[in-house]
């Protein structure tokens, strides 16, 4: 049962995340992408910030708590700059991008307690 589940967690994020990405692709293609230089500092350090998650969101596909963790440590660094610069947190569908983070190290979790362990 609890392989079954793991099942489910990795391929529900697997799929959330390359739907996410998709979307900001298709994003970047129909707007271009912005000049991240000549934009302030917090907008820049929130381009990293979704970097992040996006790149996390592509490594959660063979390493799954690696992945997962840098989908949140990104989130995380586009949430607490919004929160610093505008003084509350984001709203909308920018919470969506933290799912398929916390399914991949939900994945990992229940990976790791079903494996034998080696005494």
């Amino acid at each position: 049962m609890l392989v079954a589940t793991q099942t489910i967690l990795r391929w529900t994020a697997r799929i959330t995340g390359m739907l996410l990405v998709g979307m900001v692709l298709a994003f970047v293609v129909g707007e271009g992408l912005p000049n991240v230089l000549r934009q302030p500092p917090y907008v820049a350090i929130e381009f990293v910030g979704i970097g992040l998650m996006l790149a996390g969101f592509v490594i959660g596909w063979r390493r799954e708590a690696i992945g997962g963790a840098t989908a949140i440590i990104g989130f995380g660094t586009f949430a607490v700059t919004e929160l610093i610069v505008n003084q509350h947190l984001p709203a909308g569908a920018i919470w969506l991008f933290v799912v398929p983070g916390f399914l991949l190290l939900a994945s990992s979790g229940m990976r790791l307690c079903t494996q034998p362990r080696n005494r």
